[in-house]
């Protein structure tokens, strides 16, 4: 069987990238559809022994993902700049000598696997480096949390375990005690490999319910966030109607003064108009008692003159 470290960037678009443990890079791509799709694709490949995601927390599609596969969970320990992960890629792609990721989703479940073996690459190289022949196996089981020692002893078991049985029942009589010895201390290692699984078992489960907790904690403030900002939006929708409230009271007074100065402006116009009337028909009445007077005394001195020549002549009547 192969194992690989597994990049997961989940989405509508879900970016895959596998990864031995020796750090090369098996494949990359990108799948449409439920996790389900990305479980049957996974099996496909081989058995992940981690799997890894490029944002802290890490998000519920990873997580059941690592549950479903009993798989070690990676999370990065501080939240990654863009800058960052495409400073790792482009050096892993000139390391390759080939463009490696289509789309944003390849990047970061390559980079998301590329951090997890980084984490992980003296244990391996160490590993590895072992003169066994069930290297991976032993690998993948020191990746979920178990000693080096009693990962290779495991395997040993499985391996050895029916040539043991047949060993057994051949040499039964002959090695009884021996046998019993060795039956006392199978038990006693299958109780500490049960121990070291339950142990392995309680650490990933410690760890998940870690995520999950940092998650939710994360959530609440997100709620306590978007709550305290509807109260303060709705503090200043208050307030700006009593703002509102006080404006139409100032307009309806400007209005209503405004309507009054414009009445009184036109009572004044209209009074000034009556008073230049009738100042219009003063003059008029002056002036024509003035030509009046002009006419009465033109006649008066017409009058006299006319009386002076009369008395002239009768004067002169009488002389004669």
């Amino acid at each position: 069987m192969n194992y690989y470290i597994v990049g997961v960037d989940p989405g509508n678009n879900i970016g895959l990238a596998f990864i031995d443990f020796e750090g090369k890079i098996i494949q990359t791509t990108t799948i449409v559809g439920s996790i389900e799709d990305s479980i049957k694709y996974i099996h496909q490949i081989g058995k992940p022994a981690i799997i890894a995601t490029d944002v802290k927390p890490a998000p519920s599609f990873v997580l059941r993902l690592a549950s479903y596969f009993n798989a070690k969970l990676f999370v990065p320990k501080n939240i990654i700049r863009e800058s960052e992960k495409w400073r790792i890629i482009r050096e892993q792609e000139k390391k390759e000598k080939k463009r490696i990721c289509k789309n944003l989703h390849e990047r970061d479940a390559l980079f998301a696997a590329i951090t997890a073996f980084r984490e992980n690459q003296n244990l391996l190289r160490n590993i590895l480096s072992l003169d066994i022949e069930e290297k991976e196996e032993v690998a993948y089981l020191v990746l979920q949390g178990y000693r080096t020692e009693l990962a290779i002893q495991l395997i040993k078991n499985k391996k050895s375990s029916k040539e043991e049985e047949q060993e057994k029942e051949k040499e039964q009589e002959k090695h009884k005690k021996k046998m019993e010895d060795n039956k006392h201390q199978a038990l006693l290692n299958e109780k500490l490999i049960k121990l070291e699984k339950e142990n392995v078992e309680l650490k990933k489960r410690i760890n998940f319910l870690e995520q999950e907790l940092l998650f939710a904690t994360q959530e609440i403030k997100k709620l306590r966030n978007e709550n305290y900002q509807r109260i303060l939006k709705e503090k200043e929708i208050t307030k700006l109607k009593a703002k509102i409230n006080i404006l139409k009271r100032v307009i309806l007074f400007l209005r209503n003064k405004n309507e009054q100065e414009k009445l009184q402006k036109q009572e004044n116009k209209k009074e000034n108009l009556t008073q230049e009337k009738n100042e219009e028909k003063i003059k008029q009445q002056e002036m024509l008692q003035k030509r009046q007077k002009e006419t009465k005394d033109k006649d008066l001195k017409e009058l006299d003159t006319d009386i002076i020549i009369q008395i002239i002549e009768n004067y002169r009547k009488k002389r004669q």
